[in-house]
């Protein structure tokens, strides 16, 4: 039997599959591998691994997590274990801080962690998982659930990457590419090729076109933006240059936490004698939901309490003790991108979180986070100016402007594009699927030749 062409869209914050089947018309087709939800071709990039091993991915990931997590008393206990110092002095007796009732390990975003060295992993009781047993636990479930949808064995795969996974740094790009190919083979797949995720959007867009023309693809998602210039259509499959950088819709949910929820938490409060401030560090920390937890730390914790003593801002303090213990951090954050979303559709959102001492009622008006998110969108638009000048082309001369990824149906960002290259030139992608169908036909013999000498080289 001739292999079918699988392609494989591993997002920051949603996956996807999709085949070209052999003997077909040659269209790609998305699977949907997701029990939870079984209408639904997408899967949150998430796992949750229980204390007693048992592993949910996707939206059984979140409900095991609201379930077992949100809102209960966090048990910290110093106990004893021994860590190691080097090959030659062996290992040391430590005490460290553990949740002692803790159900699980929730985990979100870990494409994002791929080109960081200082990560390499995590215990999970007991047990040590490097990030690439982590992002291998994903993409084997995923293979193994294809495989029982198509009943045959998949040994080969074309996955999507950014064009950087790390901005100017080709070290931590090439960290990233090689964790990620680690993962894939732990996870059973023995052939692989990598294509950049915007040349993947290209490709599915290209399906589209009767003749060759000049096509931006701006590719918004969660945790990277990537844009590429293609010339595509009819038998041209051609990319003229890539660009791509941090910069996703998790980057936003963070400007929202900083610049308008640190308020709840204390960011304006004073304590002691002297009126001293909110210690940055703490500030930092808020800004992430996955670095919340680390001020889950008995020592922070009883400093937290002493500031309660020694401010006239309590209810802030005891909201900021609620949000550590209670891990409420991810639920507000899914809280922040909620309202972010309805911001698209809507001219105010308001944030809305109530649980234990925390209350927030955050009016957020479009024009507000507009100005809030003005250095994101000057990013953005140095990026564009980036592949542009790459390609050696001008915004005149792009015939269609192609938007896909999730971030993209932002109308701020929507307007860049209109103001740089002409509302009648703007085309729009599904925003979750292009890519992994792009894959596909790249998997099924598709290919993007790169022409210009200057352009990246993502593939």
């Amino acid at each position: 039997m001739p292999d079918l062409a699988l392609g494989f869209d591993f997002g920051t914050s949603n996956s996807a599959l999709a085949v070209v089947e052999p003997g077909g018309d040659g269209s790609p087709r998305l699977l949907a591998l997701d029990p939870a939800r079984p209408g639904s071709t997408l899967i949150p990039t998430l796992l949750y691994i229980e204390r007693d091993g048992t592993r949910h991915l996707g939206y059984a990931a979140i409900d095991a997590f609201v379930r077992l997590e949100t809102g209960r008393t966090i048990l910290r206990r110093q106990v004893a274990t021994t860590r190691e110092i080097d090959t030659v002095f062996g290992r040391e007796l430590v005490r460290i801080d553990v949740d002692v009732n803790q159900p699980g390990r929730f985990f979100q975003a870990l494409k994002s962690f791929l080109a960081d060295d200082s990560y390499q992993g995590t215990n999970v009781f007991e047990r040590f998982y490097s990030i690439e047993d982590l992002v291998a636990i994903f993409l084997g479930e995923m293979r193994r659930r294809a495989q029982e949808e198509l009943g045959q064995s998949i040994d080969r795969a074309t996955i999507g990457r950014p064009v950087h996974w790390a901005e100017n740094d080709p070290a931590a790009d090439a960290l990233a590419r090689g964790r990620m190919e680690t993962a894939l083979r732990a996870a059973g797949f023995e052939e692989i090729a990598f294509v950049a995720e915007p040349i993947a959007a290209g490709l599915h867009f290209a399906r589209t076109l009767d003749r060759p023309r000049l096509v931006l693809v701006f590719d918004f998602g969660g945790g990277t933006l990537d844009v590429t210039v293609m010339r595509v259509g009819g038998d041209r499959r051609e990319v003229l240059s890539t660009a791509g950088i941090p910069l996703g819709g998790n980057t936003l949910d963070e400007d929202i936490m900083d610049a308008r929820l640190l308020k709840y938490f204390g960011e304006d409060l004073r304590w002691g004698e002297q009126g001293l401030p909110m210690p940055r560090q703490i500030l930092d920390t808020l800004r992430h939901w996955y670095t919340i937890p680390l001020l889950n730390d008995t020592r922070m914790l009883a400093f937290l309490d002493s500031l309660g003593r020694e401010t006239r801002q309590q209810r802030q303090v005891r909201a900021l003790i609620a949000l550590v213990r209670g891990n409420h951090g991810w639920p507000l954050f899914q809280e922040i991108e909620r309202a972010k979303i309805g911001l698209s559709k809507v001219e105010q959102e308001s944030i809305n979180y109530f649980a234990e001492a925390i209350a927030i009622h955050e009016p957020l008006p479009r024009r507000a986070f507009e100005a809030l998110i003005g250095r994101r969108v000057r990013q953005a638009e140095r990026c564009i100016d980036g592949a542009l000048a790459a390609a050696g082309v001008e915004a005149g001369e792009i015939d269609f402007m192609l938007r896909t990824g999730g971030s993209s149906t932002i109308p701020r960002f929507q307007r860049l594009l209109a103001e740089k290259f002409g509302a009648e030139k703007l085309r729009f992608q599904d925003a979750f699927i292009s890519v992994a169908t792009g894959l596909a036909l790249s998997a099924a013999g598709e290919r993007a030749d790169l022409l210009t000498a200057g352009a990246d080289r993502p593939a």
